[in-house]
């Protein structure tokens, strides 16, 4: 997904439906599509998509609370999301400072 922005702001489609189990996101798409046991960083991720935080915000925040370089984990999450994308489990909600998201 490399034309998304660290001021995209991803959002859960309105198609999925998703709740943790022992610490992992379960995520299913009403076509019958699941998305089985997130890892903990996936489901962090997850649960911070709200249609209001940023990608940088999110990795910000991933950054903080797993001990990982944010360069890092900025890039991962942009892969992680350009997959949910994929699977038509993300969309993006705007634009942040004029900055045009181009999927």
């Amino acid at each position: 997904m490399e034309n998304l922005t660290n001021h995209s702001i991803p959002l859960k489609s309105s198609h999925v439906a998703w709740q943790m189990v022992d610490g992992e996101a379960v995520i299913l798409h009403i076509s019958g599509q699941v998305l089985r046991g997130l890892n903990a960083v996936a489901s962090y991720v997850w649960e911070r998509i709200d249609g209001k935080q940023t990608i940088e915000k999110i990795a910000q925040e991933v950054s903080e609370n797993f001990s990982r370089a944010e360069e890092n984990v900025l890039e991962d999450v942009k892969i992680f999301l350009g997959e949910l994308v994929k699977k038509n489990m993300v969309s993006f909600s705007g634009v942040v400072a004029h900055e045009k998201i181009l999927l």
